[in-house]
């Protein structure tokens, strides 16, 4: 997936699990007792979820990056080479 879109996938579970959170707390339900909750373990688990992905994505962007670069220098060795 697009980096774009993981991060809008992590934005949306947040503030779904923030809502989730507010309505629990209106209801009494304390901050520690929220892992209780069926929907609110849900949501967080979506959102733990999302950030896992977007930094395997973080980390095959830089993977990417080091490819690019490797190649890079080994072109610009070839040419040194070749000049001699």
């Amino acid at each position: 997936m697009k980096r774009r879109i993981l991060e809008q996938h992590v934005t949306q579970t947040t503030s779904k699990l923030e809502l989730r959170a507010e309505a629990l707390k209106k209801n009494g339900v304390a901050e520690d007792a929220f892992r209780r909750d069926p929907a609110w373990r849900g949501l967080d688990g979506e959102r733990r979820a999302a950030k896992t992905r977007l930094l395997a994505r973080g980390k095959i962007e830089q993977r990417d990056a080091d490819v690019i670069a490797r190649k890079a220098a080994g072109d610009s060795a070839s040419e040194e080479a070749g000049e001699e």
